[in-house]
């Protein structure tokens, strides 16, 4: 069981992690998140398809549900449990409504948890569930199992699952990272340490075939980059 107090761990990384996190995605040039964004629209455009109803888990600074929006016409729901998250959230919605043309309501942001929502507006069955570079947070199989397990839940019956996962393929560093890499920076003056935990394919393969089963789902698997997997379940 995830319990109250990983969640604050986790929490508190993602809080001080939003500011920077938002400028990776802003720069663009040589941005590895960047370049799996737009693998990842790619891939909801020839896979499953426009005009989808989205629900962006652990969304952080929201480009997935805006870019959606705007590349897809999809209507977007991002949720992520850092306030500081979604403020950067919701500051870029508004300047994407005044420079891009986005509609008022098409995308919305909520600051939440998946696993006891305290607002029910975003509490729904959503046709694509996306969770990307979140599951690397969560320490040990079990947890990450729990938690795929509960993003299935909030998929409509023919919906897909979209779940990016922290898998390398250098092995010094795929071994760095299978034992809990701490990423360190400065925030505001402050040393913030980040852990991040990775499995082989394999061991996702063990979650992901279990869920396939109990969730009647087929599975897809698309290599992102050298650090990244993508896993559909639809």
């Amino acid at each position: 069981m995830i319990d109250g107090e990983y969640f604050e761990e986790i929490k508190a990384h993602s809080n001080g992690y939003a500011q920077r996190l938002a400028g990776l995605y802003r720069n663009q040039v040589g941005c590895t998140k960047f370049f799996r964004l737009g693998k990842i629209i790619s891939h909801f455009r020839e896979k499953i398809g426009l005009e989808r109803k989205l629900l962006d888990v652990g969304c952080g600074p929201g480009f997935l549900s805006l870019e959606a929006a705007e590349k897809l016409r999809y209507t977007s729901v991002g949720i992520d449990f850092s306030i500081n998250e979604i403020r950067i959230a919701n500051q870029e919605l508004e300047a994407r409504i005044q420079d891009k043309g986005l509609i008022s309501g098409q995308v919305k942001f909520y600051a939440d948890n998946l696993f006891n929502p305290s607002n029910p507006e975003w509490v729904d069955k959503y046709d694509i569930v996306a969770c990307v570079d979140v599951l690397g947070s969560y320490e040990g199989l079990p947890r990450k199992h729990e938690f795929v397990s509960e993003l299935c839940n909030y998929a409509a019956d023919k919906g897909n699952v979209v779940i990016t996962a922290l898998c390398c393929q250098n092995p010094e560093m795929a071994e760095r990272y299978r034992n809990g890499e701490v990423i360190s920076y400065k925030i505001e003056g402050k040393n913030v340490k980040v852990h991040l935990h990775s499995e082989t394919v394999q061991d996702y393969l063990a979650i992901f075939i279990d869920i396939v089963g109990k969730f009647r789902k087929s599975l897809g698997i698309l290599r992102l980059d050298e650090e990244s997997v993508l896993f559909h379940l639809y």
